[in-house]
C-alpha cells in the first residue's frame, strides 16, 4: 500500500505540470562582424537527448548536431537563408521556417495608429502568441501625450491605446482604453496575455484594464478615473 502511494506521487506531479504554448522554432539570424549569428528556441518538450543541425541555403553547416541553441556562420552573408532541424534520439526532425538575415542587430517595427491624430508615446509591452500561428506577437501600450499635456480634458476623444503587432509589423488589432484610465504616472493601464484556457485553445488571450467609455464620460481629475475590475476586452478589428 505504501509502495503504491509512493509510486502515485510522481505521477500526480506530472499531471500538475504547467502547460506550455505551442511555439515554433523562433529562429533569428543577425549579421555580425564575425558572420551571421543564428539563435533559436528550445521548446518545452526538448529536455532529453535533443540536438540541432543548422542549414544555410539547404547546406548543412554543423558537422555533427550541436546541443546549444545558437550558432555563428562565418561564411554567411546578408542574402543567406537559415533553417534549423532538431535531432531527437538520432532522428532528424522537420525543418524550421526559413529565417532571412537581419541587416541590423535589432528589429524595427513602425507603429500604425491609423486615423488617430494625437501624439502617442510607446510605454509598456509584452509578448504572446495571439493568433495561434506559433509565433510571438507584440502587445504595446501607447501613452497619449497630447491628452496628458492638456491635463486630460473632460471633452477628449482620443486616449491611451493598446495595439497588437506581428513581428513583420502588421497590426492585427487595437483597443482604445477609454477616458478614465489615466494618471500622471501612466500606471493605470496594464495588460497581460496567456492561454488562459489551455489546452482547449491554441492561442493566448489578452486581459487588460478597461474603461466603460463610450457609455461613461470622462470624470474630473478629483474623482475616481478607472473601473475597479479587470475585464477581458474585445479588440477592435
Amino acid at each position: 500500500m505504501a509502495a503504491a502511494a509512493m509510486l502515485a506521487m510522481p505521477l500526480a506531479g506530472l499531471a500538475q505540470r504547467a502547460q506550455t504554448p505551442m511555439l515554433d522554432r523562433g529562429l533569428v539570424a543577425v549579421k555580425t562582424s564575425s558572420g551571421v549569428f543564428c539563435s533559436w528556441r528550445i521548446t518545452g518538450e526538448e529536455y532529453y537527448d535533443v540536438a540541432y543541425n543548422v542549414y544555410r541555403d539547404g547546406t548543412l553547416l554543423t558537422p555533427k548536431p550541436i546541443t546549444v541553441s545558437n550558432f555563428t556562420d562565418a561564411g554567411g552573408s546578408a542574402s543567406s537563408q537559415y533553417t534549423v532541424q532538431a535531432v531527437v534520439r538520432g532522428a532528424e526532425q522537420a525543418p524550421s521556417p526559413a529565417a532571412s538575415v537581419w541587416q541590423s542587430n535589432y528589429l524595427e517595427i513602425v507603429p500604425d495608429h491609423g486615423t488617430l491624430t494625437s501624439e502617442f508615446e510607446p510605454n509598456d509591452a509584452t509578448i504572446a502568441d495571439l493568433d495561434g500561428d506559433g509565433r510571438m506577437e507584440l502587445l504595446v501600450k501607447f501613452r497619449n501625450v497630447t491628452d496628458a499635456a492638456a491635463s486630460y480634458p473632460t471633452d477628449g476623444t482620443e486616449f491611451d491605446i493598446i495595439e497588437c503587432y506581428t513581428l513583420d509589423g502588421t497590426k492585427l488589432w487595437w483597443i482604445d482604453c477609454g477616458p478614465n484610465m489615466t494618471d500622471f504616472q501612466s500606471n493605470e493601464i496594464n495588460i497581460a496575455a496567456y492561454d488562459w484556457d489551455v489546452p482547449s485553445a491554441s492561442c493566448a488571450e489578452p486581459m487588460p484594464w478597461s474603461s466603460t467609455w463610450p457609455t461613461a464620460p470622462r470624470t474630473p481629475w478629483a474623482t475616481p478615473r478607472s473601473t475597479p475590475a479587470t475585464t477581458l476586452c474585445a479588440p477592435r478589428p
